[in-house]
């Protein structure tokens, strides 16, 4: 391997590593510090924090949120880190929120790049190992942005960051004494923070099994300093399995996953569980397969198996892109570092694409999005940058240059159309904490300033989490959410059958549950007093829910008491209708409302 003479390396490094650490933390904060506007699950984590900070909602409390879950048990996996979230807005509001999420995603990344950068430097690459971990965290970044939500997820980002330095520092040996302890108390800290404490375990057994197979492979095992290594992989996975049951909840937090991911017909009806859409994200072949490469190359088998594990998890949820970048992001700068060792003009050029795309797309909004906006074009675009991923591979010579620019191009594309953060990001700058467009916020006013009264209140899971954010439960119920680990499949199940007003009870193939037709359920099961539902249903175009129909018929037993603008789906007269049930108290909220206003503004609470 060629290396560079040692008086252009140190000027190299002057210059290279800060501007390297500036772009990243840039980076990071665009994509990760912008409004609340589309993820629902942020709100009910808060208002969980709210009730945990004042004592009203405990480690083995029955849901205080939905009528569908009222009797269960709620194993709150995450209470840590809802606790800790809401205690960041008391000091700052949702900006401070925002703005506490984004540091951790950014402190995240900061750590993956000196994890890549420690790992290339051991290649002998000198001044050159700074850019190639930057493109690596670069590419990483866009392909993680889709989840970075004001949610527990965030710790384990960081902590898997966090395991997987520690673990490359010792060169893939099992931790030392002190440092394995230190690495047990994360864990323990990590099973209270988010559920996803499962997955260091799982890294830490691949980690385990791959020591064993490194030392079978090179003397078969015969050595016994190989056989230490492995014994020192079992006692620290001992440890951290046992750190990882120092929860509320002990055992039960792992089982949590897999109860979730057996259900089939739920997790096909998760959008954060369905796989990615590769055509939106172009950082991701340019990334992985330069990763593949690298791991292959250099890491050991430890190393192989949890990529492995991880490619499946990424490939399969959208929800786990960020635990596979950020995994494949050093492998993937070994790789940049051994082909791309000579630095020269066109990586830096390079670096300016990624801003020029951001101010042409602001510029000119039309024409990227036009072209953009055609799945055959997309699709064409990630086929030829597969081919350059590949052909760097064959011939890095040829290829280098146009390959760094179809990264710098491919960031830019995730980071501006699919990903739409610069302008949310100075939303955010301009103290915007959220955005109304995918909430009935106006709704949520009128049952507050009027005092509608209702005990249960029936809502697609969509948004029922800043329904639970405004009124639950100090004011209501709702009938369900998108706790999918506590309700389960079943109140999706029967909330479809009245969307649907099935007419019959059916069966799921999956399951083998029946169940019961609309009217047995509106009638017989539940009670609603309250109903916000949109009007058209967001799979098929443009079709209104039986449900919303039937409620607006002056026979059903409702009354439509308003309706709401939903700037947030595609369909230009899509509304969120509040409908209430009939009753004296009802007759004198209309004659006050003298009629049935159309709300347009999204004001901030």
């Amino acid at each position: 391997m060629e290396s560079l003479g040692g008086e252009k390396i140190k000027s190299f490094s002057d210059w290279t590593l800060p501007i390297c650490l500036v772009v990243v933390v840039l980076m990071g904060a665009v994509t990760s510090f912008f409004p609340i506007s589309e993820s629902n699950d942020d709100w009910w984590h808060l208002k969980a924090g709210k009730l945990i900070w004042e004592g009203e909602l405990g480690w083995y409390s029955h849901d205080p949120f939905t009528e569908s879950a009222k009797d269960k048990v709620w194993v709150n996996h995450e209470w840590l880190a809802e606790w800790l979230l809401y205690g960041v807005t008391l000091i700052g509001g949702l900006s401070a929120a925002i703005l506490f999420k984004s540091i951790v995603l950014v402190g995240t990344f900061l750590l993956v790049f000196f994890t890549a950068s420690g790992l290339t430097a051991r290649g002998g690459f000198g001044a050159p190992v700074y850019l190639a971990a930057f493109l690596a965290v670069a590419l990483a970044i866009p392909s993680s942005q889709f989840t970075f939500y004001i949610r527990p997820p965030i710790f384990t980002f960081l902590f898997l960051a966090l395991y997987q330095h520690f673990f490359l520092q010792m060169g893939g040996k099992a931790p030392p004494l002190k440092m394995g302890i230190a690495l047990a108390a994360v864990m323990t800290l990590w099973a209270n923070l988010h559920g996803g404490a499962i997955l260091g375990c799982v890294v830490v057994f691949l980690m385990g099994v791959g020591s064993c197979l490194d030392a079978f492979f090179t003397n078969k095992g015969t050595n016994p300093s190989s056989n230490r290594a492995i014994l020192g992989w079992i006692y620290f996975g001992i440890g951290v399995a046992i750190a990882s049951l120092i929860n509320p909840y002990g055992w039960h937090l792992h089982f949590l996953t897999f109860e979730m991911m057996s259900q089939k017909w739920l997790t096909e009806r998760i959008a954060e569980m369905l796989p990615p859409r590769f055509d939106f994200i172009w950082t991701l072949p340019l990334l992985l397969i330069p990763a593949l490469c690298g791991v292959l190359r250099t890491g050991g088998w430890g190393a192989r198996l949890v990529f492995f594990f991880l490619l499946w998890q990424g490939v399969s949820h959208v929800r786990h892109l960020p635990l596979l970048s950020i995994w494949a992001a050093p492998y993937a700068a070994v790789f940049f570092a051994q082909k791309f060792h000579r630095p020269n003009r066109i990586a830096l050029i390079g670096l300016g694409v990624l801003p020029a795309i951001v101010w042409l797309n602001s510029l000119f909004p039309v024409f990227p999005h036009s072209l953009l906006a055609n799945g055959l074009f997309r699709y064409s675009v990630l086929f030829v940058l597969i081919l350059l991923s590949i052909g760097a591979i064959v011939n890095s010579k040829i290829f280098r240059n146009p390959f760094l620019i179809a990264c710098s191009i491919a960031i830019g594309y995730v980071v501006v159309y699919p990903g739409n953060r610069p302008p949310q990001f100075l939303k955010a700058l301009h103290g915007i904490s959220w955005e109304g467009e995918n909430y009935p916020n106006r709704l949520i006013d009128l049952i507050e300033e009027y005092d509608i009264p209702g005990e249960i209140l029936l809502n697609r899971e969509n948004y029922s989490g800043y329904i639970i954010w405004r009124l639950v439960p100090e004011r209501v119920r709702t009938f369900t959410c998108s706790r999918f680990d506590l309700q389960g499949s079943l109140p999706r199940m029967e909330l479809e059958s009245m969307l649907w007003c099935a007419p019959e009870p059916w069966k799921d193939e999956v399951s083998g549950r029946t169940i019961p037709s609309w009217r047995d359920l509106w009638d017989n099961k539940y009670h609603f007093d309250l109903v916000i539902l949109e009007k058209y249903s967001d799979r098929f175009e443009p079709t209104p829910f039986p449900l919303w129909s039937h409620l607006d018929n002056p026979n059903s037993g409702f009354v439509r008491i308003a309706s709401e603008t939903f700037p947030g789906q595609r369909f230009p007269d899509q509304v969120f209708s509040l409908f209430v049930r009939k009753g004296p108290e009802i007759e004198r909220i209309m004659k006050e409302l003298k009629t049935r206003p159309l709300l347009r503004d999204h004001p901030s609470p």
